[in-house]
């Protein structure tokens, strides 16, 4: 729980095959998964409100290997 809640990270990629998250983990702005859902294991909480989730097949990596959701 609360992992990376108080980091100022811009963006984090969860690769496939994360079997668990807890609560509020994340409080960064993009959160860029690697599934095409969350998985089962995962908490409805893992990240605040603000936060931004894509899911595989609604972001991309730029050019300079950055992800970017789609538009």
């Amino acid at each position: 729980d609360y992992a990376f809640y108080n980091t100022s990270l811009e963006y984090i990629v969860i690769p496939e095959g994360v079997e668990e998250i807890g609560k509020k983990v994340f409080n960064c702005g993009n959160i860029f998964l690697e599934e095409y859902t969350r998985p089962e294991g995962w908490r409805y909480d893992f990240a605040v409100e603000e936060a931004e989730v894509y899911y595989k097949g609604q972001w991309e990596y730029n050019e300079e290997g950055i992800p970017v959701p789609l538009p």
